[in-house]
């Protein structure tokens, strides 16, 4: 299952290069992840520029329901963590790193996630998302291996993910753009038809 899911991660790195939509990049990634590993579920957590916050954009093991209402603004403690430390973040960290009062918050975001590891999407310096897992089996932790495995994975997700928010923000400017050329056509169209 080890081997399985590596070649599965590695072959999606390869073809997700190509894909410009991020919640069909998300669903690649949670359906990849999901059915190559025993994990209990996986989401992938995106930041939405439109409301500055991270919300789930898609996951595998939970129902819609549920991953649609999870949101963390971007001065969440989590958020702050991932963005300082740089690496993923275990559910078993948490209660050997923190005082009791930040680890039993930070446990409740992670709940909140449903999730037991959290693998930072970074970009540069820009913390784009995560991709969080849920093990089935609480006592049984991702090795370092899969863990290296999946901070390398994210690093080149990070990337593609940041391809894909500027192609969006890019087709967004452009809809503007037609929209205001369309305006003025129309108000020199009444102004030219006026002068007659």
């Amino acid at each position: 299952s080890n081997l399985r899911g590596q070649m599965a991660l590695a072959q999606l790195a390869r073809e997700s290069v190509t894909v410009l939509d991020q919640h069909e990049l998300a669903n690649m990634i949670v359906n990849t992840i999901g059915e190559s590993y025993d994990v209990g579920s996986v989401s992938i957590l995106l930041f939405d520029k439109s409301k500055s916050v991270y919300r789930v954009a898609s996951a595998f093991g939970l129902l819609p329901a549920v991953w649609r209402k999870i949101e963390l603004n971007a001065f969440d403690p989590l958020v702050q963590l991932l963005r300082t430390r740089r690496t993923y973040i275990d559910s078993d960290q948490v209660k050997k790193l923190f005082s009791w009062q930040e680890a039993n918050h930070l446990t409740h975001i992670l709940e909140e996630l449903h999730a037991t590891c959290v693998v930072p999407l970074l970009f540069n310096d820009e913390l784009i998302g995560s991709i969080n897992f849920q093990r089935k089996e609480a006592a049984k932790s991702l090795t370092p291996q899969e863990m290296r495995l999946f901070l390398e994975f994210a690093g080149s997700m990070a990337q593609v993910f940041r391809n894909a928010m500027l192609m969006e923000e890019l087709k967004r400017s452009n809809q503007e753009l037609m929209g205001f050329q369309s305006d003025l056509l129309r108000s020199t169209q009444r102004s030219a038809i006026e002068h007659l």
